[in-house]
């Protein structure tokens, strides 16, 4: 018996004439469009503090801690035009506990030994540059 053979599926159309690669290209729309729901649905101080936890993810490497979160989305809310922005910890904190609970960012310890204590740091648990598109899209959109 010779063995058997996957199909192939060039020039395969789908159920409704349209190639594979077309149906992955709709579902990253589909897929942008709910991000964007999702991001625009919280309050413009979390959807800043989101996005400098994501900025800072993708130029570092590496997730942040909290007091680096807190220091940058000051920048990022002086970049958009809010001469004073909220500067405490805690604020930058009960956000990013916020956004945790709702799937955004994820929490880990770092701890740091005796003489350095504890911190968390937070990782985005979504595509970094979608984070980054979607909320210039929507500051944009804000913009006087």
């Amino acid at each position: 018996m010779p063995p058997r053979r996957a199909p192939s599926h060039t020039g395969h159309r789908g159920r409704f004439g349209t190639r594979p690669s077309a149906l992955n290209l709709l579902r990253d729309d589909i897929d942008r469009g709910q991000l964007h729901d999702k991001i625009s649905d919280q309050t413009t101080n979390a959807q800043r503090i989101l996005e400098a936890a994501a900025r800072l993810q993708r130029d570092t490497g590496t997730p942040p801690r909290t007091r680096e979160i807190q220091e940058y989305y000051q920048q990022v809310a002086r970049s958009y035009g809010d001469p004073d922005p909220s500067t405490s910890l805690k604020f930058a904190q009960r956000h990013l506990d916020d956004l945790g609970m709702l799937g955004f960012v994820i929490k880990s310890e770092e701890n740091r030994g005796k003489g350095g204590g504890r911190s968390y740091v937070w990782e985005a648990n979504m595509d970094l540059n979608a984070v980054l598109n979607v909320r210039e899209e929507i500051e944009a959109k804000s913009a006087p």
